[in-house]
């Protein structure tokens, strides 16, 4: 999946992610905020990293929203939140998977 970090250029887009971004803020106002456009599938994804142990909770707030921006008005917006790295257990990943690559791609599995 190819990612590029530059704004969606559709209005409809902007205003969604600023909804979200609105919503996620409200009960975790030290969250950050990323607009990535992605292929995979196509559509912008808002990256949402936030300090938590958890990040549960933070879908819970915006997650009703997003299939109703999805699905009833056709909006191709997506949301990843994720925890900064500092945060990433070792433990957790392979010896050969790297934080980095993992952030994109997700855990891999050894072979």
């Amino acid at each position: 999946m190819t990612q590029e970090a530059q704004p969606a250029r559709d209005p409809r887009v902007q205003q969604a992610a600023a909804e979200l971004e609105r919503l996620i803020r409200a009960g975790y106002p030290q969250a950050t905020f990323e607009l990535v456009e992605g292929e995979d599938p196509p559509g912008t994804r808002l990256r949402v990293t936030v300090d938590i142990d958890d990040v549960e909770p933070v879908r819970q707030l915006y997650l009703d929203r997003l299939v109703d921006l999805q699905v009833e008005d056709g909006i191709p917006i997506y949301v990843r939140t994720i925890q900064p790295p500092h945060r990433w257990s070792p433990v957790s990943r392979p010896h050969n998977a790297s934080p980095a690559r993992e952030a994109l791609t997700g855990p891999t599995t050894p072979r």
